[in-house]
């Protein structure tokens, strides 16, 4: 349920104020609106895995660092899609957004929960062969999985839009001329 609040207050905060931060960086140029995003991704980083790294007995530590944490990575989202629109000529634009969905899912939602779930059963096994009861086994082994999934997915799209930031200005100048 927290996690649930946390996310959803977070979500609604993150994508307006970052909406806003990305619309007042990408007026110095389209490359700042994809570092706005970079940055915000990677200090989300190391927010969210500490928070999916405490036990069930640090809630409060947990809400604090999680939220924190989530309303920085929804920054990815207001400089990434965006950035789609930045460097694709308008006749284009939907079709490219939709590819940029589909690998989007095809990737987090199809391999994602697999290599999740491998994980997870994994850190279970261990727990259990350390003498956990099999409830805390996976328990213990969804959060493991969780600390290491969701902060490797964030870097990891926070190193994609670092690479992003520094062709996208040239990308949308090409496009703009093309379309000229």
């Amino acid at each position: 349920m927290l996690t649930g609040l946390v996310v959803g207050v977070t979500g609604l905060v993150g994508l307006l104020v970052g909406g806003w931060v990305s619309d007042r960086a990408a007026r110095r140029s389209t490359g700042a609106r994809v570092l706005v995003g970079a940055v915000a991704t990677l200090v989300s980083v190391p927010l969210t895995w500490f928070a999916l790294s405490v036990g069930p007995e640090a809630t409060g530590t947990f809400v604090v660092l999680f939220g924190a944490g989530w309303l920085l990575q929804y920054l990815y989202y207001t400089s990434a899609y965006p950035a789609v629109a930045d460097v694709v000529g308008p006749r284009l634009r939907s079709t490219a957004t939709a590819v940029f969905f589909a690998a989007f899912y095809l990737l987090g939602g199809a391999v994602g929960p697999v290599i999740a779930g491998a994980l997870s059963d994994a850190f279970a096994a261990d727990a259990l062969a350390a003498g956990a009861s099999p409830a805390d086994a996976a328990a213990n082994g969804l959060r493991q999985a969780l600390a290491v999934i969701v902060p490797l997915s964030m870097a990891i799209a926070s190193a994609g839009l670092f690479l992003a930031a520094r062709t996208v200005r040239r990308d949308n100048e090409r496009m703009t001329a093309a379309a000229g």
